[in-house]
């Protein structure tokens, strides 16, 4: 009995950490894609400043 609740423990730890470690990579990318869009929007309007002086 021991031993089954063990190897429960044991399974649950590891479909917790697959799923932590596969939406932490989403969220990663998410997080990466929205940082490029502002940047890509803070050059076009520093662009845009120079050429408005």
């Amino acid at each position: 009995m021991r031993e089954k609740i063990f190897m429960f423990l044991f399974f649950f730890t590891i479909l917790l950490s697959l799923f932590i470690y596969v939406n932490g990579q989403k969220v990663l990318k998410q997080k990466e894609s929205k940082i490029n869009k502002l940047q890509a929007e803070l050059e076009a309007c520093q662009k845009n400043q120079t050429t408005i002086n």
